[in-house]
């Protein structure tokens, strides 16, 4: 039986704030931290990051990468920092300021969005996905006391369609002040690789469809009409965005094309053949990237165009409970598949759900014959010691009371 319904994360009162979730998620952050009598200091990068968080204890860096480690230092030194908080680990900036805390003993506390999806966040101290503190042996899960154990309660203050709205008016703006950057602030490097025009002529096309696709979900329907034509017939792929670090730096895939070879190829080769594939491609890479003619080169390659449906736009609670098998790298969207009971396998062995009796440990070949469903008793007790140890209820994009209260405690 546990008092609280997570482990609480201990708070010092000199916090330094660097690049943060699109949106006034750490602004919000920051004033819950002030009320509570810490001492935050922000440093922004480029005006995308301004445009939410202006304020007289708050900073616009325009120095150089180079510049960086040297510029940081005397940040934590004037502002005494204790501890810093970010979102994305593996940025460039973000890289040099963690090896530098490492160095000087100062906590480094890293964002998500959370593990468990809808209505969670994820923090952990030293990083995530690939960086968690998670432990990989299931036997750890199994003797995880959650008798008594109730997850916290969400408040929602706004519907998924309002969410989406905030999402995309967040990221508009945004990028927007991405774009002017590029000029104002020569200096700044971005993660993503494309220079800072096309991104944001990337991320306009999709602003723009996202409104349109959210209140006329035609396609949606249609999609999931097809699941039902085809119940325990399809297994379901799910893509990840190309340049997410969950892909980038905790999977052996560069990209999504080397993924959607391997799992054709091997659904070709193995695959009982009156099955189908679903390939879902992720809604936040809409208009970015498309995989439609390569995906249909493939497919006539190897004899399978029939048998392959690429779409966007479904029910994916649907897909998943209509579904015999899930593929993923290590998405998300895999632990949605195992709570829907479903066999998956998560080809990255750094998912933090990739353990023996969750997932298949088999070989993708081997799959799609041999699938397994999820030991529900360990799926059970794996959920609960998940949202206990890393995560918090709440939404980058609003919608969701976040509950600073109930995860942080300050130290005395």
């Amino acid at each position: 039986m546990h008092d609280n319904c997570y482990k609480q994360l201990v708070l010092k009162k000199d916090i330094l704030l660097l690049q943060g979730p699109v949106g006034p998620f750490f602004k919000h952050f920051a004033d819950y931290l002030i009320s509570k009598g810490a001492s935050v200091f922000k440093i922004n990068f480029h005006y995308g990051e301004q445009f939410f968080f202006k304020s007289k204890e708050s900073t616009l860096y325009r120095g150089s990468v180079e510049e960086w480690h040297n510029y940081l230092i005397k940040i934590l030194h004037q502002k005494q920092i204790k501890q810093v908080f970010m979102i994305g680990k593996h940025k460039i900036y973000h890289q040099i300021a963690v090896e530098l805390c490492n160095k000087l003993n100062i906590q480094v506390f890293v964002f998500e969005e959370g593990y468990i999806r809808s209505g969670y966040i994820t923090i952990e101290e030293n990083g995530v996905n690939g960086d968690t503190s998670l432990p990989k042996d299931p036997n750890i899960y199994f003797q995880w006391n959650n008798q008594g154990y109730l997850e916290p309660p969400e408040s929602t203050t706004l519907n998924i369609a309002a969410r989406y709205f905030n999402h995309w008016k967040y990221y508009y703006l945004y990028s927007w002040g991405l774009f002017i950057s590029q000029w104002l602030i020569p200096n700044y490097r971005h993660h993503l690789p494309a220079k800072g025009w096309r991104n944001f002529f990337k991320w306009n096309k999709f602003f723009w469809k996202l409104p349109f696709v959210t209140l006329f979900p035609f396609a949606k329907e249609k999609n999931s009409l097809w699941t039902y034509r085809n119940i325990n017939k399809y297994y379901i792929a799910i893509l990840q965005i190309n340049t997410d670090s969950a892909v980038t730096q905790y999977s052996q895939y560069a990209h999504m094309e080397e993924f959607i070879h391997d799992t054709i190829k091997s659904f070709a080769d193995n695959a009982p053949k009156d099955t189908k594939l679903m390939i879902k491609h992720h809604p936040f890479d809409r208009g970015i990237h498309c995989y439609k003619a390569y995906i249909e080169n493939l497919t006539q390659q190897y004899g399978i165009k029939d048998r392959v449906l690429y779409l966007i736009d479904i029910h994916l609670n649907m897909a998943f409970e209509n579904s015999r098998g899930c593929l993923v790298i290590n998405s998300t969207a895999g632990f949605a598949a195992l709570s829907h009971q479903i066999p998956t396998i998560a080809l990255s062995p750094q998912a933090i759900y990739n353990l023996p009796g969750l997932t298949n440990q088999c070989s993708l070949d081997e799959f799609w014959r041999k699938n397994e469903a999820p030991d529900q008793v360990l799926l059970a007790k794996f959920r609960s010691y998940l949202v206990y140890h890393t995560q918090m209820r709440g939404c980058f994009y609003g919608g969701v009371i976040c509950d600073f209260h109930r995860k942080f405690i300050f130290e005395e």
